[in-house]
């Protein structure tokens, strides 16, 4: 697989839109130009969206592959929080 470069990163050019949920998990607008992903499917257990993800091959042309969201396992929420601090040695 080859190295390229898609574009150059220039802080005036990149739009900083935090969140944008799009109902198919993405959204191609200005003739290609300009892509929004949202990788978060069924945002906040409420919209009912779906994921997406871009592979860019060598040809520099988006393969789009959009998913549905998975019942979530029957635990409490951030059940698993207080347990972080091990990962880091706290």
């Amino acid at each position: 697989m080859k190295s390229f470069s898609l574009f150059s990163l220039d802080r005036k050019n990149i739009d900083r839109n935090l969140l944008q949920v799009k109902d198919e998990g993405y959204e191609v607008m200005h003739d290609g130009k300009c892509i929004t992903v949202f990788s978060a499917p069924n945002y906040c257990d409420q919209i009912g969206n779906k994921g997406a993800f871009i592979t860019l091959h060598e040809d520099c042309k988006p393969k789009f592959t959009t998913f549905d969201a998975v019942p979530h396992p029957d635990i409490k929420p951030m059940a698993y929080a207080g347990s972080m601090g091990s990962f880091f040695g706290m």
